[in-house]
């Protein structure tokens, strides 16, 4: 997680003075309220990036679906420049493994519709999603499909080659001014 959070404050400190972004991090459950809501403040968004940890107190599930929730949400706060675009950079290093199918508890495949419905909601919304897998313990296919373009997926084989993909990302997204949405694992 060290190298996560070191890629994703290197790419705070790629934004413009006139960018928004706010970090929401997920485990069982998305952080709420955010980690740090949307903000111009490069100072702040390091901080909560820096004090996001792994849990060591329990088993942790991967609920994307929640994240992703959580950052639309973040997004659609007053807090959300309107000359800002809208756009999620979701980094997970699982496969999604919550919420539970209420109705059928052993039905793996609910957290995964529930993360790519979650997904589709958001690009409904007018918001640019980007997906980064980080390790190899992932469903690729998902992540591609859940990214506004397949293009805009990005596998990490380890936590060193973050900062490669998040340069490529804000390089990519810096050009118009955009709001961002963190979410680490």
């Amino acid at each position: 997680i060290g190298q996560a959070k070191s890629a994703a404050s290197e790419f705070v400190g790629r934004l413009s003075s006139q960018d928004q972004a706010a970090v929401v991090s997920f485990a069982t459950e998305a952080s709420n309220p955010p980690d740090q809501s949307l903000s111009d403040k490069k100072d702040r968004l390091k901080a909560a990036i820096a004090a996001t940890d792994i849990h060591t107190d329990g088993l942790q599930y991967t609920n994307i679906a929640d994240g992703l929730r959580r950052a639309v949400d973040e997004l659609a706060t007053q807090r959300h420049r309107e000359d800002s675009r809208p756009i999620i950079v979701m980094l997970t290093d699982g496969i999604p493994t919550r919420p539970t199918d209420p109705m059928k508890k052993d039905d793996t495949a609910y957290a995964e519709k529930a993360a790519f419905n979650a997904a589709q909601s958001a690009k409904s919304q007018g918001i640019t999603l980007y997906t980064i897998g980080l390790g190899s313990d992932l469903n690729i296919k998902l992540l591609q499909d859940m990214a506004t373009k397949p293009e805009q997926f990005y596998q990490a084989a380890s936590g060193a080659e973050l900062s490669t993909v998040y340069q490529k990302i804000s390089t990519a997204i810096c050009k118009k001014s955009p709001s961002v949405v963190e979410i680490i694992p």
